[in-house]
């Protein structure tokens, strides 16, 4: 999955390596990295967490929790963004959707060790 910020241009991706291991990548608009998680050594803690039903995906990096959304009406997205809450605020990066490619619900999670599915 990947779209462009509306208000920045900035890029949110979610990458697979290795067909098992999912990192969340933020570029900048001229392609550079931001920032990634997980960063470091991965450990087979679930670092991320899936509701597939409600088509969103959270984790937490220390106090920062990032909640990627995809809202959707008779399968066709129709909004699309990034929630990050801080300090008790939550701040809403909404997304671009005619850059958007791939969906939440399209990720293949059966190998992936690093997401709790509920």
């Amino acid at each position: 999955l990947s779209f462009k910020i509306s208000k920045n241009q900035k890029e949110l991706k979610l990458i697979v390596v290795n067909e098992e291991t999912l990192y969340y990548v933020f570029l900048k608009p001229d392609g550079l990295v931001e920032f990634s998680y997980p960063i470091g050594e991965i450990s087979q803690n679930r670092n991320f967490k899936i509701n597939k039903e409600k088509d969103k995906l959270t984790f937490n990096n220390g106090n920062v929790v990032y909640q990627i959304y995809e809202n959707k009406d008779k399968e066709k997205a129709v909004n699309i963004g990034v929630l990050v809450t801080v300090n008790g605020k939550t701040y809403d990066s909404k997304g671009d959707l005619t850059s958007m490619k791939g969906s939440l619900s399209d990720l293949n999670l059966e190998k992936i060790n690093n997401i709790e599915k509920k």
